[in-house]
């Protein structure tokens, strides 16, 4: 039986979180919303509380004595108290869209060794300063934000979709729209407590790892992200990249993977140190980062 458990984090939410639940709340599938507020001193608390009381299927979590502990201990927590063997997760400024899990479900269906879906969101804006940053970060025209999806520039699965997350030549896919099986988690693991961004990219990779990522079966959009001047996007610089890159390259060299994928991470985890340490990337730092990377092969002979 196709039933899924949406997963919303909350934090500095109160304006957001009752659109994020409606949602969500009725649509076909989903057999329980799990919040899981994160000790921010706003009223979402109270907002999540009367959705609780209000809906039998929406359940409400905090963390020991109403502590701040991130988004990833937030999403954790909520998989620990997920029933269902699908879960699906939805940041709590942003909204799905109906239908939002009809093609997820037809996509598992058609192919029993998926263990995740991935599927387009898209894009809406608060306010005209809140496009021009998102434009800003994403290095897109404003005219390109109109109907902007956060998808993979080609619809690959399986080993070519884990390559193309090493790379990071195909795009990303969004948190808000992906759904996986919760078994897949015991060989990948959770979302890292370790990592204040990109820990969902993270945890996306150990999935196409150990398991088998598939797109959905459409280029529709499933929901839509909320721009605005609190996005943890805007947070993103080169010192997280390399936080990212550092512990992602830890974790595959515990794996048995290819040389190519070695090679692969080792150039990204160079290029992010020296952009890190430099705070830039100019014509030095690029020499900086590709000697580095020659010397480490050449002195390397299992990368040969």
């Amino acid at each position: 039986m196709f039933r899924v458990s949406v997963i919303i984090p909350v934090y500095n939410a109160e304006k957001y979180i009752g659109r994020a639940i409606e949602s969500v709340v009725r649509q076909e599938y989903v057999h329980e919303v799990i919040l899981v507020e994160d000790g921010f001193p706003d009223d979402a608390l109270a907002i999540c509380k009367e959705y609780a009381n209000q809906y039998q299927k929406v359940k409400l979590f905090r963390h020991p004595n109403g502590e701040n502990r991130g988004a990833s201990a937030s999403r954790n927590l909520g998989i620990e108290h997920a029933s269902c063997e699908y879960i699906a997760f939805l940041d709590a400024d942003d909204f799905c869209l109906p239908g939002r899990f009809l093609e997820t479900k037809k996509a598992f269906e058609n192919d029993p060794d998926a263990t995740a879906v991935y599927e387009p969101i898209g894009t809406a804006y608060e306010s005209e300063q809140a496009r021009n940053e998102f434009c800003r970060l994403r290095k897109i025209s404003p005219k390109e934000s109109e109907n902007y999806l956060t998808y993979t520039l080609k619809p690959l699965q399986g080993e070519a979709f884990f390559r193309s997350l090493l790379l990071g030549d195909n795009g990303y896919p969004s948190t808000d729209g992906i759904t996986i099986k919760k078994a897949i988690l015991k060989k990948a693991g959770m979302f890292s407590t370790r990592l204040q961004l990109d820990e969902d990219t993270d945890l996306w990779i150990r999935i196409a790892w150990y398991g088998k990522f598939v797109p959905g079966a459409h280029i529709n959009p499933v929901a839509v992200r909320w721009v605005h001047a609190d996005n943890r996007i805007t947070k993103r610089d080169y010192h997280s990249m390399y936080h990212f890159m550092k512990k992602l390259r830890s974790w595959l060299i515990t794996v048995d993977a290819k040389k190519e994928y070695h090679k692969i991470m080792l150039k990204r985890y160079y290029v992010a140190k020296a952009r890190s340490r430099f705070n830039e990337d100019g014509l030095l730092v690029k020499i900086k980062y590709n000697m580095d990377y020659i010397l480490k092969i050449a002195f390397n002979p299992a990368l040969w």
